[in-house]
């Protein structure tokens, strides 16, 4: 529609232009003839009249006067004075700078006019203006017609352009149209549903996509909250069945104070159990959805991770494993939250104690990188097999969950959120009878 427009209106404009321009050669033309006869002292008195009423006649009129210097009119088409005055014309001009001017007389009537200053060397005063005018009544009528024609034309095509205009977006719409009514009927019961796509452009295919991939990650992040669900009743729901199956059997029959307050020391480590739990679902879910850290500032990793020897050296010694921290020179300061950064580093060591065997070794060696600290804990252990490394940084994932020894399986996911928060990294290398190596990069600034 734009380029039918376009196009009409350069047709147009180049229209109006060759009529000017044929018009104001038609005005030269003729005034420099008049100039001519002018310059001759001979048979101006005849041949003058003769120019100035050549074109009276006919569609296009011209009209010719001759003004001698002294403002005289020395000759002029038959009734010029009414139809084309002398005041309506420009300022007389040579002929280098001579420009034509549209005007109406007091009728309306229309003409296109020059004014042309010349030597007259047939005239006393060896000076005249010649002034020439055109009726433009023809040149309207010819553009008239070919605006007729032109919006012959172009309307008939702009409807024709809306009409195609409107078949090519309703078939391109159609399966956006019809994917939104598919995702109208989409429920909370319709996790597994898909957007179809088919017959549809580049463009609503690329959006199909993207929708559909919106439903995948939504179903995966369905699955992922019923298993979390699933895991987190399982693990509250042993420590209470054994908290009430304790308070039935003691509710039975009558006991001693001190068979009650046995009773009550168990009830009493099931609850901390359950609380520590609860705290830890607790920090998973606000770092999640707090990102930010108050407290953080430049730590002595060096001097950290000797605190956190000492404390877990007795936990160790009982489990006949030894816990070596190796700090290489140079080892610069991590900007953290000390916190978290011990308990990041806690939950790798508790893991190490845990699964390294009797005699073993735990070791935790922090070394300077390009960008930051790289604190890593390696056991001696039994390691993890390939098939169980993909998910160990999941909530609640045990790689054997008969074993009751393991805990609850938050531990490395709770160090990846604080590495996550902290903008480290943390990456675990393991392998059946080889060990394993927890790696975490925590950033110096």
């Amino acid at each position: 529609m734009l380029i039918v427009l376009s196009v009409s209106v350069a047709m147009y404009g180049a229209m109006t232009a060759q009529v000017r321009s044929v018009d104001e050669q038609v005005l030269m033309k003729r005034a420099q003839r008049v100039a001519d006869i002018l310059q001759t002292s001979s048979d101006i008195a005849f041949w003058l009249p003769h120019e100035v009423s050549e074109d009276l006649e006919g569609p296009r009129q011209v009209f010719m006067r001759v003004i001698d210097r002294r403002g005289v009119v020395v000759n002029e088409t038959p009734l010029m004075a009414g139809a084309a005055p002398a005041d309506l014309f420009p300022s007389a001009a040579v002929a280098s700078d001579a420009r034509p001017i549209t005007f109406a007389n007091a009728h309306g009537r229309q003409f296109r006019g020059l004014s042309l200053r010349v030597r007259a060397a047939g005239l006393p005063s060896g000076e005249a203006t010649v002034q020439t005018a055109v009726d433009v009544s023809v040149d309207e009528l010819l553009l008239g017609r070919f605006r007729a024609m032109l919006l012959s034309v172009v309307a008939p095509a702009l409807l024709a352009c809306a009409l195609v205009a409107a078949v090519i977006a309703a078939t391109l719409l159609a399966p956006l149209r019809r994917m939104a009514r598919e995702a109208e009927t989409l429920g909370g019961d319709a996790v597994g549903a898909r957007l179809s796509a088919y017959g549809a452009g580049d463009e609503v295919s690329d959006v199909g996509r993207a929708f559909n991939g919106a439903l995948e990650r939504l179903q995966r992040a369905h699955e992922a909250l019923r298993r979390y669900a699933d895991n987190v009743a399982h693990e509250i729901r042993t420590p209470l069945n054994r908290m009430l199956l304790k308070a039935e059997i003691a509710a039975r029959e009558p006991r001693t104070a001190e068979q009650y307050r046995e009773v009550i020391e168990e009830q009493a480590r099931e609850c901390g159990e359950l609380a520590r739990l609860v705290q830890r679902l607790l920090f998973l879910a606000r770092a999640e959805n707090a990102p930010t850290l108050p407290e953080r500032a430049m730590l002595d990793v060096e001097g950290e991770l000797g605190v956190l020897r000492n404390y877990f050296e007795s936990s160790a010694t009982d489990a006949g494993i030894s816990i070596v921290v190796e700090c290489q020179a140079m080892t610069p300061h991590a900007f953290a939250d000390r916190l978290l950064f011990q308990q990041a580093i806690g939950n790798l060591v508790t893991n190490a104690i845990a699964h390294a065997r009797a005699g073993g070794v735990v070791r935790v060696v922090a070394r300077p990188v390009s960008s930051g600290v790289e604190v890593a804990v390696i056991d001696t252990g039994s390691g993890i097999a390939a098939a169980d490394i993909p998910h160990v940084f999941d909530r609640f994932y045990r790689s054997n969950p008969r074993q009751s020894n393991e805990g609850v399986g938050l531990g490395l996911a709770i160090a990846k959120s604080i590495l996550d928060l902290h903008g480290g990294s943390i990456a675990l290398k393991s392998g059946v009878g080889e060990g394993t190596t927890v790696v975490t990069l925590w950033p110096s600034v």
